[in-house]
């Protein structure tokens, strides 16, 4: 991998990309939202399909048309029936994920233009993707330990903190600015300072003592927890229900669930409009109704997520 401050000035989009990430996948897709914001719907085709530097924007043309044809034949009627109107090629948007088995950069989302990323995309006013290098290429569990740190000190989108997340290519967004002075990520600080969580596989049996949790965690979980409650119409107990899924799948064990859930809801116990008192049932009957939910969830076809 070459080093950032290699990049030429004024280089090519595809070449900045390359830079940073290495050999990438595309996809394009869209997004439907309500007026709130809310997603209504989201779906993308993933095209499998590896970086070529010197022929990125002709298999963008390519890859585009192909989606289109796609994602109008699966989701169109669906499209059509929330927005009035038929789905067209202007609605979609290309994105990327790192192909190569070891992260060299990493991206949080929904940060405003101070934020010193090497790579900045604005994807609406003042609102930007920022891209930032790593010291040295790492695994998807050092990558996510990078993510957790970038979170703490930058803030962003909780909800877009995957190292494989589906990334805007540049020219999908109003502006970019790169700050190649910057210094890399040091992936040993971050793994020391923000080490991974602790899995616990479904259904598996637990023995974790200890679940208070980190300063890193509070924040974390509190931001998710925000969002659900946001997109459910400020109705907590749905905000409960979206944190505990969001937690199980990602493997956190059932005492880190609850204990997530109580941080966020700090009047659970007391409340007297509602769980009086029953605290502990509520829990563990939120965490075990999202367990089950995700054990029956069905796997995505390949290629394709809703």
């Amino acid at each position: 991998m070459n080093d950032l401050h290699s990049v030429p000035s004024g280089s090519s989009n595809n070449l900045l990309l390359t830079h940073l990430y290495g050999n990438v996948k595309f996809s394009v897709g869209f997004k439907v939202k309500d007026i709130d914001g809310t997603v209504l719907q989201r779906a993308y085709t993933a095209l499998p399909i590896v970086w070529d530097t010197a022929k990125a924007g002709e298999q963008i043309n390519r890859t585009r048309t192909y989606a289109y044809q796609k994602l109008k034949e699966l989701h169109g009627d669906k499209f059509s029936r929330l927005m009035g109107r038929e789905l067209l090629p202007s609605d979609l948007s290309v994105g990327f994920a790192p192909a190569d088995e070891l992260l060299s950069s990493v991206y949080i989302d929904d940060v405003n233009g101070s934020v010193p990323g090497h790579l900045m995309i604005e994807t609406s006013p003042d609102n930007y993707h920022a891209h930032f290098k790593l010291d040295r290429p790492c695994t998807e569990e050092e990558a996510a330990a990078c993510l957790r740190a970038l979170k703490d000190w930058y803030g962003g989108d909780p909800g877009a903190m995957k190292p494989r997340q589906v990334r805007r290519f540049v020219t999908e967004g109003l502006s970019f600015k790169t700050n190649w002075d910057e210094e890399s990520v040091s992936v040993d600080y971050c793994m020391k300072n923000y080490p991974p969580l602790k899995v616990i596989p479904l259904g598996a049996s637990n023995t974790e003592v200890d679940v208070d949790l980190t300063d890193a965690e509070k924040s974390f979980f509190a931001d998710v927890w925000a969002r659900k409650f946001r997109r459910a119409g400020n109705d907590a107990s749905i905000a409960d229900f979206g944190l505990a899924t969001y937690l199980i799948e990602n493997g956190q064990s059932a005492e880190k669930v609850s204990e997530a859930i109580r941080f966020c809801r700090k009047t659970l116990d007391t409340d007297k409009n509602w769980y009086e008192g029953h605290g502990d049932d509520y829990l563990r009957n939120t965490v075990e109704k999202a367990a089950a939910l995700i054990s029956a969830k069905p796997k995505p076809k390949k290629g394709l997520s809703l």
